[in-house]
């Protein structure tokens, strides 16, 4: 039965100092103290703990204080109180988790590879996501990857929204069923090639080295979106 006790949250010295007090009853904390050979401190604090947790009780009778061990039900309710003031405090520890992940994440990359792992995630994760850069730019120093990008995207169905430079290259890109362009004069020279989906904001730094920022943020997701799209309203078609 001890083994039993100490899974219900009693440690072995309380466990073993309980059944003690249920098989001998009545009984003076000298005598617990011979049956179970802890020291004199060890049995009053043990005593004192399960007192707290109303397993024990006690009384004085000729100026000797007595104990003895209550009702085992008291166990179960000891359970319920447990399970009711876990439910109380469930929200709260909810609440302090959402709080926690909505804290800003950032994550700097450097190399083709952290681009890479932005565009394979944006693959496996995202149902949309906007562009805004230079594409012309972006074709030169990435190579291939725009290339193979839009080609898994339109497979996974993925749409896209891009604010691109008015190069001949940028409007040589047409809308479809998964994809709309649009250009601002603006960002012919830009270095930056920005992408948000979910909560994330990528930025694509096109310089030496290439470095990427990788922002996780739902508040600073749904701002950048905002902006964009204000630019989208007033750019050419």
């Amino acid at each position: 039965m001890k083994n039993e006790l100490i899974e219900l949250g009693l440690s072995e010295k309380e466990a073993k100092l309980y059944l003690w007090c249920l098989k001998i009853g009545e009984t003076s904390a000298n005598r617990l103290i011979e049956l179970t050979g802890f020291p004199r401190g060890t049995v009053y604090n043990l005593l004192e703990r399960l007192k707290s947790q109303g397993l024990v009780s006690s009384f004085v009778v000729e100026k000797t204080t007595h104990f003895v061990a209550n009702d085992p039900d008291i166990l179960l309710r000891n359970l319920e109180e447990k399970k009711i003031a876990a439910k109380r405090l469930i929200p709260k520890l909810r609440r302090d988790r959402e709080k926690i992940g909505k804290k800003i994440k950032i994550e700097i990359f450097e190399g083709i590879g952290g681009i890479k792992k932005v565009l394979d995630e944006i693959i496996s994760s995202a149902k949309e996501c906007i562009v805004m850069g230079n594409e012309t730019k972006a074709t030169e120093i990435l190579d291939h990857y725009p290339l193979n990008f839009k080609a898994r995207r339109i497979e996974h169905k993925i749409k896209i929204k891009n604010l691109l430079e008015g190069s001949p290259l940028a409007k040589s890109l047409k809308n479809d069923k998964y994809s709309q362009v649009r250009h601002i004069t603006e960002l012919k020279d830009s270095d930056v090639f920005l992408i948000i989906y979910n909560n994330v904001v990528a930025h694509f730094i096109l310089g030496e080295p290439i470095t990427t920022i990788k922002i996780t943020s739902e508040r600073y997701s749904k701002d950048q979106r905002i902006i964009f799209e204000q630019l989208w309203k007033q750019a050419k078609k």
